[in-house]
């Protein structure tokens, strides 16, 4: 004996409005679900956290000059002023090819060119760069200025301008300002630690369950009669 359509049948043939909302909350539950895994097994950038990775970029937009004589000495670090040292990618091409020994670059801008906000931004910041250090495609770099715009997360290798390395002038033949190259490092880009991932994670696959468990709810009270359901001369007339 051929039975008549189920309730479910019913459900989704009369209330299509219904069926596209369940659709989209199947689907939304779902993606936060497999994003809540992804973040769970792999790092994620920390986007509230300074980058260095921006910061140099930034520092590579700037032209840098050759600078001869001894190097002025780093600032005393206090609470709003810092000075440190890193080694970091930048690279000088030198017009003619790289030169055997180091030349020392500077630069002098606001702190706001490098993208730092609020009252310090309007302070100088000076850049000392020598290269090569280390390599080719290597440079020591001091930064001296605000301490708010150091990032405080994954921060280079330290690097060391004694005073030999300090008093480093311009080489022959090295020409006018040079706009730096840098290629950024992952290595200091800043991520989630693994509690914050484990949070987040959690946080993500609960929503997603929550949306499947009322996608299936509303489903259930549409099938059971439950639900209103819209009269079939509306439907006619569409």
């Amino acid at each position: 004996m051929a039975g008549g359509p189920s309730p479910l049948r019913q459900c989704l043939v009369q209330r299509p409005p219904l069926v596209a909302c369940a659709l989209g909350l199947a689907a939304l539950g779902l993606a936060l679900a497999a994003l809540g895994a992804h973040v769970q097994a792999h790092n994620v950038r920390d986007s509230e956290a300074q980058d260095w990775n921006a910061l140099l970029a930034a520092v590579a937009e700037l032209r840098f000059c050759p600078e001869s004589g001894p190097a002025p000495p780093p600032t005393a670090g206090t609470a709003a002023s810092a000075s440190v040292s890193v080694q970091v990618s930048l690279r000088f091409d030198l017009p003619g090819g790289p030169r055997p020994n180091a030349t020392r670059f500077a630069a002098t801008v606001s702190a706001r060119r490098l993208g730092l906000a609020g009252p310090a931004a309007a302070l100088p910041v000076r850049l000392v760069a020598l290269s090569p250090w280390g390599g080719p495609g290597s440079s020591c770099l001091r930064l001296d200025g605000p301490a708010a715009l150091l990032p405080r997360h994954r921060e280079p290798p330290r690097c060391v301008l004694g005073p030999t390395e300090a008093a480093a002038g311009v080489t022959q033949g090295t020409g006018g300002c040079l706009r730096p190259r840098y290629h950024p490092d992952p290595a200091l880009t800043p991520t989630l630690s693994p509690e914050e991932r484990a949070l987040c994670s959690q946080r993500l696959v609960l929503s997603g369950l929550a949306l499947l468990g009322l996608c299936a709810l509303g489903l259930a009270l549409a099938a059971a009669g439950i639900w209103p359901t819209p009269a079939r001369d509306k439907w006619a007339q569409v």
